[in-house]
């Protein structure tokens, strides 16, 4: 890899981070990391806010790069954690410990939980759950401890949604049946006084631990939209005769929704389906527009590799900018080395450039995206070969770094 490329990329990004205005994106930050431009330190020193914090998202990209000594002291800092409670930290905090895990031992991480505030004990539990299930055989005095201290304080979570996220993801470990159904009603009773829809995964989660509820709840639901995800949301959890009935019910939805002119992207697509229904939504789909049908036949394709050519052929008749982003949503998931994958970066290497930034503005909620247009810039970019990812995430700071000029 030519030196000058790393040169001017490093220069680039010391650049970005000396701009009180300006984050470099997440994935960025990892990239220069993994390049071997930045130290773990040196990155932590260059994201700093004025402010003293840092995001979430960009100590989770650090935390690879980190010794035990600094984790722990990182886990000490109040700076680690957003000065505002509506800002999320989980994903920060959860890296920094399953990296202190893998060098130091579940224990060590363990012990630092232990230390935090009672509400970041609650938002990491299932963080901790899976430590604790890793670490020793008879773990069931431990889980039990766990599940009574994240019961008594998961009202301490600030967004709703991540107390039920939460919730669900420890339900599994809970054993006492009147603990578990008391904290579901907490949790449910708690999004309905806040007006606040959960995402489609966390209706499955929940769907995972109490099946009737979930069901009950989506044939309750009068809106086709959240009705189709929670039926989908349950279809995972259920036996063959239910699941087909509710499967039926899910389509329905789908139709009237697309009748009423709403699009399914982004909603929960269950998967697989059985040879009929399966027969029937390939025959609703030519009614759906062809980004709506791409985004399905993505999701389908998890349960029936039998679609991928089909999802990748609709794919290629989206316009480039749009195509571009599905393929990179697409491919985010998969292996390197994956066809697909291949064909993402073929796609998205054919779009780099100040024309891809421009455009992808206009796009970035149209594939049920929510990354900023930088962010999902540099995603992109981590997935092109190694020495094309210098000069494109240079390209990438230079159209940023002129777009928010200084003003005099």
């Amino acid at each position: 890899m030519p030196p000058e490329a790393l040169r001017q990329l490093a220069d680039l990004a010391s650049q970005f981070c000396r701009r009180d205005d300006l984050e470099l994106p997440p994935s960025a930050v990892a990239i220069v990391l993994r390049l071997g431009l930045w130290t773990g330190q040196q990155a932590l020193a260059h994201t700093r806010r004025t402010r003293g914090d840092w995001p979430a998202a960009t100590i989770a990209a650090i935390a690879p790069y980190l010794d035990a000594p600094e984790i722990e002291r990182l886990l000490i800092d109040k700076h680690v954690y957003p000065l505002f409670p509506w800002i999320s930290l989980r994903i920060g905090v959860e890296r920094l410990l399953v990296r202190l895990a893998q060098l130091a031992g579940n224990a060590r991480a363990l012990a630092a939980y232990k230390q935090f505030p009672a509400s970041l004990r609650a938002l990491l539990a299932p963080t901790a759950r899976a430590l604790i299930e890793a670490s020793v055989d008879d773990h069931a005095h431990q889980l039990a401890e766990l599940v009574a201290d994240t019961a008594r304080h998961c009202h301490l979570i600030d967004r709703v949604y991540e107390q039920a996220d939460v919730v669900f993801e420890v339900l599994p470990a809970v054993t006492d049946t009147a603990t578990q159904q008391q904290l579901i009603a907490r949790t449910i009773e708690r999004v309905y006084d806040e007006d606040f829809p959960l995402s489609p995964e966390v209706w499955r989660k929940l769907a995972a631990v109490d099946e009737p509820r979930v069901r009950a709840e989506a044939l309750r639901t009068q809106s086709d939209y959240p009705r189709a995800w929670k039926l989908a949301a349950v279809s995972f959890h259920q036996g063959k005769d239910l699941r087909n009935a509710t499967l039926d019910a899910w389509l329905a939805a789908c139709e009237r929704l697309v009748a009423k002119g709403f699009a399914l992207r982004g909603n929960l697509i269950p998967y697989p389906l059985p040879p009929r229904l399966l027969r029937a939504t390939q025959t609703f789909l030519h009614t759906t527009s062809p980004a709506d049908r791409a985004y399905v036949l993505i999701q389908l394709s998890k349960g029936h590799p039998e679609l991928v050519s089909t999802a990748v052929d609709n794919l290629q008749t989206l316009p480039n900018v749009a195509q571009a982003l599905a393929w990179v949503t697409f491919a985010s998931g998969l292996s390197p080395d994956h066809q697909l994958t291949r064909q993402a970066v073929t796609t998205f290497r054919q779009r780099l450039g100040t024309s891809l930034f421009n455009e992808q503005r206009a796009w970035i909620g149209w594939w049920g995206e929510t990354e900023s247009t930088p962010q999902w810039c540099a995603r992109a970019i981590a997935m092109l070969p190694t020495p094309e990812q210098p000069p494109a995430l240079a390209g990438l700071l230079r159209q940023l770094l002129e777009r928010h000029k200084p003003t005099q």
